[in-house]
C-alpha cells in the first residue's frame, strides 16, 4: 500500500468505527464496552509463498 493508500484506509476504517460508537447512556441492553485497535506494519520480510499450482515447489 502506497502512503496515501494507507491514510484513505485508516479514514474509512475510522467512519465504520464510529458508525458504531454509542453514547454511555445509550448502550443497547446485552452490549460490552470493546477495545478495537487497528495495527498496520509493513511487511518487510513476507516469508514462503505458498505454490500457486500442486506440484510446484
Amino acid at each position: 500500500m502506497t502512503k496515501e493508500q494507507t491514510e484513505a484506509f485508516v479514514e474509512e476504517y475510522r467512519t465504520l468505527v464510529h458508525k458504531y460508537v454509542t453514547e454511555p447512556g445509550d448502550r443497547p441492553p446485552g452490549s460490552r464496552q470493546m477495545a478495537v485497535r487497528l495495527v498496520m506494519l509493513p511487511n518487510e520480510d513476507p516469508g514462503p509463498t505458498l505454490p500457486t499450482e500442486p506440484g510446484d515447489d
